[in-house]
């Protein structure tokens, strides 16, 4: 028999701290919480790996004993993973909601909930159930103190959860299918008073013919005057037909969000048939995750601040590795309709060089006039190095790996002329006059600052006086031991000169 683990020489204080540390995760501290990482899109598998960890530690606890059980319960259930035996989650809360005199129950604890992407079928699916079915609307309806829902990247959720009997068709733009007079897209959409961020993937079409379905975001989200992080990516619909008719020409005030990332073109709505607009007074930070979504946000987003005060948007980002932001050069475009940008972070073998082409060869009819010229807000910059195969695509069958490289260092290079080239007035590459710090993100950059055709780039930072420093520890070691070779053979060469 095992033996009872002998916890009376510490009191319960003592076990709920060392609980609260072996247990640590990313919903628990607010700050954390409510920011999206930096490159989240590639990065994001840590942190998940972190909280599955954390998981892991949590259930063991429950088991060992039942004084360990009650010590670590508040932590057992601040992040809860909706999917297979959601019906067993669901009565557990609803019973310690009914026994606890004030009603709440252990659904208080609960910060975040992360629900499955159930979007797994083929294109010939032209239907989705609702995300918040009964159990998971009941679940929802007992944590009054829920901050975040996400469903954004996957989760484990096993294929016998989805049953194409309840699956529920709805088409745009035709009549919604209703259910006892109410629309089948939030028959069980549950209030949620208190969330601050909202994570939505809403599956994408595999197989053909293409065509989207509707997996509708929860309607609370148009009334959250408390919404501070907004996701919105997906290849489908995220209303249906009636949600969308009703919204059609609105404005819509969020007034907290400080965090737009978007990654669907129907992210603001289905365009040529309906939209609306967001009016984000508090914006700071926005996240492209789709080069094709760009011309719809500066639509239904950046339009639509003109007309009051501009938010004072300091923060730019590509987040994902997206083969699209290939094909055009977005971000220089992104550049110009946010001039009061501090920072820009984007993976650099996924993005075009930066071009600064007028907006009327980008195809825009909307946007500033051009008379900015220059960006000297932009302050720092902060690069990915994140693999792309499409680089050396055309050259996969070469014998000879220098013209790989060749390919890499060109992409490269074209891109650190685009940040740090010539700083005089004439030229294009003095767009960016005021960058004076590049943080290398990753450890995909460690063969490429070990490389000697690194101290191009280098010589372009120590003439525009930038600094380059590195993210990762392993990067940032080796960074610096380039960084005093370089210095040396500078000061070498100079003294050979004299």
């Amino acid at each position: 028999m095992a033996s009872v683990p002998d916890d009376t020489r510490l009191p319960p204080e003592i076990w709920i701290r060392v609980f609260y540390w072996a247990t640590y995760c990313t919903a628990r501290d607010l700050c954390t919480l409510l920011q999206v990482p930096l490159f989240d899109g590639i990065t994001y598998r840590e942190d998940e790996a972190q909280d599955n960890e954390a998981l892991q530690t949590k259930s063991t606890l429950a088991l060992v004993c039942k004084q360990w059980k009650a010590l670590s319960e508040q932590y057992l259930y601040e992040d809860l993973r909706i999917r297979h035996g959601k019906q067993m989650l669901a009565d557990v809360l609803e019973a310690s909601r009914a026994e606890d005199p004030r009603g709440l129950g252990k659904g208080r604890y609960v910060i975040r909930i992360l629900l499955p992407n159930s979007l797994k079928k083929s294109a010939g699916y032209h239907h989705n159930r609702h995300w918040a079915d009964e159990e998971t609307s009941c679940i929802m309806d007992c944590c009054p103190n829920l901050l975040a829902l996400c469903r954004y990247h996957p989760i484990f959720s096993r294929d016998e959860d989805d049953d194409d009997s309840e699956l529920k068709e709805e088409r745009i733009p035709n009549t919604p299918t209703e259910i006892d007079g109410k629309d089948c897209c939030s028959i069980h959409d549950p209030p949620l008073p208190s969330f601050q961020r909202l994570d939505w993937f809403n599956g994408e079409m595999r197989g053909g013919p293409w065509r989207p379905t509707i997996c509708a975001v929860p309607s609370a989200l148009w009334s959250a005057q408390q919404l501070e992080v907004l996701s919105l990516s997906g290849d489908n619909y995220f209303w249906g037909p009636s949600g969308l008719q009703s919204l059609s020409g609105r404005a819509i005030l969020l007034p907290k969000v400080h965090t737009l990332r978007v990654g669907s073109r129907h992210a603001f709505g289905v365009s040529g048939i309906s939209d609306y607009t967001l009016v984000l007074p508090s914006l700071r930070r926005i996240i492209l995750e789709r080069g094709e979504a760009l011309h719809h946000l500066i639509e239904c987003v950046v339009a639509s601040a003109r007309s009051a005060a501009p938010p004072d948007v300091t923060a730019l980002e590509v987040g994902t590795p997206h083969w699209r932001f290939m094909r055009s050069d977005y971000i220089s475009t992104l550049i110009r309709h946010y001039p009061t940008a501090e920072t820009l972070h984007y993976p650099i073998f996924f993005a075009r060089p930066l071009r600064w082409r007028r907006l009327r060869d980008n195809g825009l009819s909307y946007g500033p006039h051009e008379t900015e010229r220059v960006f000297a807000n932009i302050r720092h910059i902060g690069l990915h190095a994140e693999p792309n195969p499409e680089i050396t695509y055309p050259i996969q069958y070469s014998n000879s790996d220098n013209d790989k490289s060749d390919v890499i260092w060109s992409h490269l290079y074209a891109h650190a002329r685009a940040l740090l080239g010539s700083s005089s007035p004439t030229l294009l590459e003095s767009r960016l006059p005021g960058i004076h710090s590049v943080t290398l993100h990753g450890q995909c950059w460690l063969p490429l600052v070990t490389d000697t055709r690194f101290h191009l780039i280098l010589d372009l930072a120590r003439t525009r006086g930038a600094e380059i420093v590195a993210q990762h520890p392993s990067v940032a070691n080796v960074l610096q031991d380039v960084l005093l070779n370089y210095r040396t053979d500078l000061i070498f060469e100079w003294v050979c000169a004299l």
